[in-house]
């Protein structure tokens, strides 16, 4: 989502990787 990955962005995982940002959503629930 867009609004999901500007999330990500601002904290700076979208900064590292796709899979790192979905290993952050799967940690973060």
């Amino acid at each position: 989502d867009a609004i999901s990955d500007d999330r990500a962005l601002r904290r700076g995982a979208g900064r590292r990787s796709k899979r790192s940002y979905q290993a952050t959503r799967a940690r973060r629930r």
